[in-house]
């Protein structure tokens, strides 16, 4: 079943699964078909009369202090209103979902602006990821709640993770 906005027993089915831990952990997604699920999450959503979406900045460090085999994902989301106006106020992004095949890495993020936040965009970060890739792609899924803290869900599709050496 896909996920769009009106479906809202599916909705909320993957908002308790992402929130089920406080802390970030990878599962196997395959169980419930939450992957699939999360996969099917529109690109664009509508908060409080605006259309939200999100870019990402994913990649994992390769510098040369690096342990041996590079630093864990960090994944960097934006969400901007579109077309460009302010985001509604009060809105928050509480966690996200990377998706890569059956595995999903899901985490609380952090904004990353605080009291400079942008009116028209703002952006969250979570760190300490899988050590996936660098050089696949995966689907993001980032929680946002409105100024009521009703839940909503925001995807891009097929992110690169990239890596910096």
């Amino acid at each position: 079943m896909g996920v769009i906005m009106g479906d809202v027993p599916e909705l909320d089915r993957l908002i308790r699964f992402l929130g089920e831990f406080d802390t970030a952990a990878v599962r196997d997604g395959s169980v419930g078909n939450y992957a699939g699920s999360l996969k099917t999450v529109p690109v664009m959503v509508s908060v409080a009369g605006a259309t939200l979406r999100i870019s990402t900045s994913l990649y994992r460090d390769f510098m040369p202090a690096c342990p041996p085999g590079g630093r864990p994902l960090i994944a960097g989301v934006t969400v901007v209103a579109d077309p460009p106006s302010v985001v509604p106020p009060l809105t928050r992004a509480t966690r996200l979902a990377v998706v890569h095949g059956p595995m999903i890495w899901t985490s609380p993020v952090a904004e990353d602006q605080g009291r400079m936040r942008d009116p028209s965009q703002f952006t969250v970060v979570a760190r300490g990821g899988p050590k996936w890739g660098p050089g696949i792609v995966v689907d993001v899924v980032l929680e946002v709640r409105d100024r009521d803290r009703r839940p909503y869900l925001v995807r891009a599709a097929d992110q690169p993770i990239g890596r910096t050496d």
